[in-house]
């Protein structure tokens, strides 16, 4: 009887698999869901850093603008350097501040190449997660 017993297959066998393939289907979208929520966010950062270097660089473009028209070139003026105000000669303020616009530029840069390569990224897992999510024939309720 014990070798009867052996020779038959488990009847919920193949309900068993089934179950297991669900679990790590759920796990895998789980998994695929943060990690766009971190590309997402990752991108929100990204845009705001580009937002606040916009403004630095504005503000720097007004300063320029002004200093050109404004200024004689023998004339000193106050520069905010780090948190120490230096009082600079007009030449050496615009030439700080055409060095921090060249700095901002290439931030910027390298802030709008992040946004396109975590965008590309996300638009990928949300192309895969889409496979997943019909696995799970999600359908809205009717009541």
């Amino acid at each position: 009887m014990a070798s009867a017993r052996r020779a038959s297959p488990p009847a919920n066998h193949s309900s068993a698999a089934s179950t297991n393939q669900n679990a790590a289907n759920t796990d895998e979208y789980l998994t695929a869901l943060a990690t766009a929520e971190q590309l997402v966010e990752d991108i929100a950062a990204a845009q705001r850093l580009l937002a606040d270097l916009d403004r630095q660089r504005t503000a720097n473009r007004e300063a320029l603008t002004h200093l050109r028209k404004a200024s004689t070139p023998k004339t000193k003026g106050w520069m905010d350097l780090g948190g120490m105000l230096v009082r600079l000669e007009t030449p050496q303020i615009i030439q700080r501040l055409l060095k921090d616009q060249e700095t901002i530029d290439e931030e910027s840069t390298k802030a709008r190449n992040t946004i396109q390569a975590k965008f590309r990224a996300l638009e990928q897992l949300q192309q895969s997660n889409a496979e997943r999510a019909r696995q799970f024939e999600l359908r809205a309720s009717q009541s």
